[in-house]
């Protein structure tokens, strides 16, 4: 080696190739596990969800300990606004005020939970904090549009402008809180307590199909059935998506309004009913654990439900002794039930 010249050793480094090939099995691993993660945060959201409605459970089971076994909604502790045609309900109550006529989680959890004295607040909280951990869309508007719906509706603007409202989570069916579309004359009246009159009708019904409920049915547990594990609570459930866009009726006496739907068997069923108009995204925003839907039973049993469960499981979601009569049903539940079947 000449004297004064340096070996210079050469130091080893990626080529191109190798760097890409490197990148391309770093994405391809990335792909493969990206999966696995979204399944198990999916999985961990199912969990939360089937939580909360056990927890709803629970509170429903304590507050028919108070009442002689009455459960909490439209026909009980929402008759009263009912009668006075919501105005005993708006603006600042108490946390176990009914929200609208069919609230059943107020006067179940109120107390218990600390929740707001004020409607909109209350309204609020029920759907943002006792919320299914899967739903997470927003309502982009509140129905009526422009104004009406009580006269706290600056309210309910206020709440939606600065926090916004989720959407609805969790349904009750209407068979298990409404009485029969054909009840007793001696059930179909009621006046509140200390109150001379005039009675005012209770809440009926909506559809005398697919299936009519017992003409003494009353939301009593001994009427609802024996077997209180194959009768739903409530269950995941997303109302109202209409014209591409999701809301919620404001009103204190609104059909249904945010906490009881038709149910899963009426083919038309605002949050379950594939035959609506608003189908497939009513479906999607409802069934959405992995296609499923979760639910609390009324023995406090919460669990998870595929769609054909949904779809075919007329019992759980109308009381004992009500008739499959058939019309509009879903095709799950004509291939399981004749017309004039008593539902168990």
């Amino acid at each position: 080696m000449p004297r004064g010249s340096r070996r210079r050793d050469r130091c080893p480094a990626f080529t191109l190739i190798e760097l890409l090939v490197v990148i391309a099995i770093i994405a391809l691993l990335i792909s493969i596990l990206l999966p696995s993660l979204s399944k198990a945060r999916e999985a961990a959201r199912a969990v939360v969800c089937t939580a909360m409605l056990r927890q709803l459970g629970q509170a429903q089971s304590s507050y028919a300990g108070t009442w002689k076994d009455y459960i909490a909604g439209t026909n009980t502790s929402g008759a009263d606004a009912n009668y006075y045609g919501g105005a005993n309900i708006v603006g600042e109550t108490t946390s176990t005020t009914p929200v609208s006529i069919h609230d059943w989680f107020s006067p179940t959890l109120g107390d218990s939970a600390g929740l707001p004295a004020n409607r909109a607040m209350r309204t609020l909280t029920i759907f943002n904090k006792y919320a299914c951990a899967s739903a997470r869309a927003v309502n982009q508007r509140l129905y009526p549009f422009g104004a009406g719906g009580g006269a706290d509706r600056a309210d309910f603007d206020r709440a939606q402008g600065e926090l916004v409202y989720r959407q609805i989570s969790y349904l009750a069916p209407e068979g298990l809180h409404y009485i029969s579309n054909q009840p007793n004359r001696n059930l179909l009246l009621y006046t509140p307590p200390g109150t001379s009159g005039p009675a005012r009708a209770l809440w009926r019904s909506g559809f005398p199909t697919p299936v009519l409920t017992p003409p003494d049915y009353t939301p009593r547990l001994d009427k609802i059935g024996t077997q209180l594990s194959s009768k739903v609570l409530a269950a995941d459930g997303t109302r109202y998506f209409d014209n591409g866009v999701l809301d919620f009726d404001v009103s204190p006496v609104a059909n249904y309004g945010s906490f009881v739907d038709s149910g899963p068997i009426f083919n038309e069923s605002t949050a379950y009913g594939r035959a609506f108009r608003q189908a497939p995204n009513n479906v999607k925003l409802t069934f959405r654990h992995n296609k499923s839907i979760n639910a609390v039973f009324l023995d406090g049993s919460a669990r998870n439900l595929s769609a054909d469960t949904v779809y075919r499981r007329v019992d759980y979601w109308y009381p004992s002794g009500s008739r499959f009569t058939g019309g509009q049903a879903t095709a799950e539940a004509l291939a399981e039930y004749s017309i004039n079947d008593k539902i168990p």
